[in-house]
């Protein structure tokens, strides 16, 4: 069991995986579009009047939301890195 940890362990930081993203990339888009239309949709919109009917549309680039993800894979793993580091010294006290 711990010998099919580690192989697990090392094949997730292995250099073929550090191009991978944990989060696949289609559901990641559909997340951030929905974001940002939860944010267009208060009505807060420096750009557009307020009343004006027309809704505003955004494109995103493909290198923005790659560093986006990234980013927000590498915040989510810290997170929990910090919550097993902090479980396994509440175990030993």
């Amino acid at each position: 069991m711990l010998a099919v940890a580690l192989r697990e362990i090392r094949h997730y930081q292995s250099h073929a995986m550090a191009e991978a993203f944990f989060i696949q990339k289609r559901r990641f888009m559909m997340i951030v579009r929905e974001i940002l239309q939860d944010v267009a949709g208060d009505g807060y919109h420096a750009l557009i009047p307020a009343g004006t009917a027309m809704k505003p549309t955004y494109r995103i680039e493909r290198d923005a939301l790659i560093a986006l993800q990234m980013c927000t894979e590498s915040l989510i793993t810290n997170i929990f890195e910090m919550a097993y580091t902090s479980s396994q010294e509440i175990s030993e006290a």
